[in-house]
């Protein structure tokens, strides 16, 4: 099966401080297109940084990261910009939902930022806010729902624009049991019947049980884990 998400010797050092930091040490990682992968490992063993490049937000100290094609990790400001907007969908710990806009107008962000008209966003967002399990709610506020919604939302608005991956960064790491559950079986169903490529990473083993495939994380090494 041909990968869609391509990591070779990749290497992330940090040298802001005293000595070098080596956070990420000769990754070398395949996903296939439509896998969900869960990463792994405790604080500080370099899960966000791996995150934060595949997502374009920070680029490998040497090494090359190939995404559909394209090398993120040597690839122009607007490309990364087109990049994040069309092929990528974010879901972090803390929903980031913008207060003064409704869940609906946060969903559509989106989709406006990247030029598509509203007539044509709108219809879309309506239906993903039905998907989530808060379609009655559309029309209010963050500060009016619960956090278990706000990350609903959040969910819907990453797959907004059809993205061909979804990056989640300890998804549900800010909310309690029940809700956590809730959201992630509703992040690895909605991956799976859209068809789109989940990379996950965690501090929480118990999710791996819901991969396709499960990377560990540890001191900047990475490797590949039996279910």
């Amino acid at each position: 099966m041909e990968s869609l998400i391509v990591f070779q010797q990749v290497i992330k050092t940090y040298t802001n401080g005293p000595e070098p930091l080596t956070v990420l040490d000769q990754i070398d990682l395949s996903i296939p297109e439509g896998h969900v992968v869960v990463i792994t490992g405790e604080s500080g063993s370099g899960k966000s940084t791996l995150l934060h490049l595949l997502g374009g937000m920070d680029k490998p100290t040497s090494g090359s990261i190939v995404v559909g094609g394209l090398e993120i990790s040597s690839a122009s400001e607007s490309g990364l910009t087109h990049y994040r907007q069309r092929d990528l969908g974010f879901i972090f710990q803390f929903h980031h939902l913008l207060k003064d806009f409704t869940a609906l107008e946060n969903i559509l962000m989106p989709a406006l930022l990247a030029g598509f008209p509203r007539s044509q966003a709108e219809p879309r967002a309506l239906v993903l806010l039905e998907r989530v399990g808060i379609a009655g709610r559309a029309h209010a506020f963050p500060t009016e729902l619960s956090g278990g919604e706000r990350q609903r939302a959040a969910v819907a608005r990453a797959v907004m624009n059809n993205p061909r991956v979804l990056l989640a960064d300890e998804p549900t790491g800010s909310l309690d049991e029940k809700h956590s559950r809730e959201v992630e079986e509703l992040l690895f169903s909605l991956s799976r019947d859209l068809g789109k490529t989940l990379v996950l990473v965690t501090h929480n083993r118990s999710l791996a049980a819901y991969s396709d495939t499960h990377f560990h994380l540890t001191l900047g090494h990475i490797e590949a884990k039996t279910q």
